[in-house]
């Protein structure tokens, strides 16, 4: 029988996938933990019960959100639904949100797995590759728009739009014998179709408009300038973005310029615009603030699924990574490079964040998170996989953003989960928690210092955000001058068990009955909310044997002792069942003489008794929902082994 002593100083390895359980050779062993749920993981080691889930409002249903930052004192909350966006403003000081105002969108609840979008300044640009892209104008706090874009138009309003051959190249086209104005255009296959109604195409370099559908070989068209013959030619492109080809996928703006990323028919093409001109598409005459158009050539076809504007243009196509290179970009300097060959998400659009210098992006499969990222060394891109060790924690990925403030990165699930992400690049810490709640999360954005949830709740949909004052979720306050015994308007907690706590310390269990929650006492401003669990279960123990690290056939905990900050209730489970620990033979502990610092640190102990044998378990485990603060700076643990 022998003695063993070990301290678990920190959890900056976070939560390791269970095909890491005969890896006690690394070093993220000592560091990890089985399940981390409802916690986050502080870059100095411990880990914290998450914030709770403060109520903001009910939406008109599922969605999709988008953050829009007009400057630091004006910031939107934009929650997309099924054809309407709702606005809210950002309060400072993480005051919550105020209710601006609704609007009608082209975008369907299908559509808006699909679309990207990129701001400057007062206009928001959204794209989808089967609707016309449109633009979100703030014109003033109260004064919202949703427009179609007008690309620029040069003589007789042709549109300033790059143009492309789709058709075969055998497909010819001739006039009735016209060669200006109003004419019947003739193909001499089977070719037109509705869609190119109000379209326009370039025959010998001339535009025409596509004004109405006879046959599918007859078409009457406006021609805008004067043919060189009326005979039939294979000398035609059509315009590249229209109802016929299709919309942008990808959009976002470069060294002045806009930039779009492969549109429906063209998924491999890429486009920049005029410099300081960004619906200006004409490649003029060439010059160096003229447009460009570069395809992605390779040995398959890689459709683009997002732009970046990162140290270089970054290109993120289904196949692989790129980057565009050109100071500055010009029709004589641009060049397109191959970085990485991971791919990017093809299914829905999850656009890629920056952190920390590197550009974070959901891999092609759905079930990798990369950093893409210059290593100077090798002068090229790397694609660094973040999930390596958490790989059971991505799956089914719907939405993703960064919180640049505390360096959290969140990553929405198909199941309604939420994992974050610690991530301090320098440090090398990577590490990974789960959050959950009683509900589904179906979005997340940061906007204004606020982390905003989308969240299904039964029937309801609300907006809610990370609170730091809350301590469940959905949680709801109401300001009163005297105690209430009763509390209405709960929609989103009917039928639910919930906490309610007053201006005095403590909460009260009660139940919620058609929207409203009566007390077994009055309370003085109530805040009411959902309770919700958090679980640290550390990874089996791993003892040295005569032939290095191994499991112990026997295993015995002596004690667990618990440094935390800021605690008053754990409660924790050593194989007998949860206990809670007793805070009255808490140990003190003092860095700086501070009488409130004494009381926020400090090192509690549980006791066990029993012998462990067979399948590795953990020793202890926590689990409790308790509405209160909860951090665990470090574990030190004292067992025995035996065999």
């Amino acid at each position: 029988m022998s003695g063993h002593g070990h301290i678990k100083s920190n959890f900056t390895a976070g939560e390791l996938a269970p095909d890491l359980l005969g890896r006690v050779d690394l070093r993220l062993w000592d560091n990890g933990a089985a399940c981390l749920r409802n916690v986050l993981v502080r870059p100095t080691g411990g880990i914290t019960r998450r914030p709770g889930l403060r109520w903001l409002a009910v939406v008109p249903g599922p969605g999709r959100l988008l953050s829009f930052e007009f400057n630091t004192a004006l910031v939107f909350m934009l929650v997309l639904t099924d054809r309407k966006m709702t606005v809210f403003r950002s309060l400072p000081s993480g005051q919550g949100v105020r209710y601006i105002r609704e609007l009608e969108t082209p975008w369907t609840l299908e559509h808006l797995a699909a679309i990207n979008w990129s701001q400057s300044s007062d206009t928001l640009l959204v794209v989808h590759p089967l609707v016309p892209p449109h633009k979100i104008v703030c014109h003033a706090e109260d004064s919202w728009s949703v427009t179609p874009w007008v690309f620029e138009t040069g003589p007789g309003g042709v549109p300033k739009v790059p143009f492309a051959r789709f058709a075969p190249l055998d497909v010819a086209l001739r006039t009735d014998g016209g060669v200006k104005g109003e004419v019947h255009l003739h193909a001499d296959k089977p070719f037109f179709t509705p869609a190119h109604v109000g379209g326009w195409i370039r025959l010998h370099g001339v535009p025409v408009k596509l004004l109405s559908l006879v046959t599918a070989q007859k078409m009457k068209a406006r021609i805008e300038g004067t043919l060189s013959s009326a005979a039939y030619s294979t000398d035609w492109v059509e315009a590249v973005f229209s109802e016929a080809r299709g919309w942008p996928v990808s959009v976002t703006f470069h060294q002045n310029r806009l930039v779009i990323g492969g549109s429906r028919d063209l998924p491999h093409h890429l486009w920049l615009s005029r410099v300081g001109d960004f619906f200006n598409f004409d490649p003029g005459q060439g010059l160096d603030d003229d447009a460009l158009h570069m395809p992605i050539l390779s040995d398959q076809v890689n459709a683009i699924r997002h732009v970046f504007p990162g140290r270089h243009l970054q290109v993120f196509t289904t196949g692989a990574e790129w980057m565009v290179l050109g100071e500055p970009l010009s029709p004589a300097s641009i060049l397109v490079r191959r970085q990485t060959g991971i791919g990017s998400l093809a299914s829905r659009s999850i656009p890629p964040c920056d952190v920390d210098g590197a550009t974070v992006f959901v891999a092609a499969g759905g079930r990798e998170l990369r950093a893409f990222l210059f290593s100077d060394s090798e002068q090229a891109y790397q694609a660094q996989d973040l999930s390596l060790m958490a790989s059971h924690r991505v799956e089914d990925p719907v939405d993703m953003d960064y919180d640049p403030r505390w360096r959290l990165l969140h990553m929405v699930m198909g199941a309604g989960t939420m994992a974050t992400v610690t991530n301090y690049r320098r440090e090398q810490i990577t590490a990974w928690s789960v959050q959950e709640t009683d509900g589904d999360i179906l979005s997340v954005r940061v906007c204004g210092g606020l982390t905003c949830l989308l969240v299904r709740r039964g029937a309801v949909v609300c907006l809610e955000c990370l609170d730091e004052t809350a301590f469940t979720d959905c949680a709801q306050k109401r300001e009163t001058r005297g105690a209430v015994a009763s509390l209405g308007g709960l929609v989103a907690l009917d039928n639910k068990q919930v906490y309610v706590a007053g201006a005095d310390p403590g909460f009260v269990p009660a139940t919620v009955r058609r929207g409203w929650v009566h007390l077994s006492h009055p309370l003085r401003s109530p805040d009411v909310g959902l309770p919700f669990s958090h679980v640290v279960e550390p990874l089996p123990p791993a003892v040295a044997g005569a032939g290095g690290g191994v499991y112990g056939r026997s295993i015995r905990l002596i004690r667990a002792s618990f440094r935390v900050l800021g605690t008053g209730h754990l409660v924790v489970d050593t194989g007998s069942g949860p206990v809670p620990v007793d805070f009255c033979a808490a140990v003190p502990l003092s860095f700086h003489g501070d009488a409130e610092e004494d009381k926020a640190v400090c090192e509690v102990a549980v006791r066990a008794l029993g012998w462990r044998t067979g399948h590795p378990r953990p020793l202890w485990r926590i689990e409790q929902d308790t509405p209160a603060p909860c951090t665990i700076l470090s574990v030190l643990t004292d067992l025995r082994s035996a065999g």
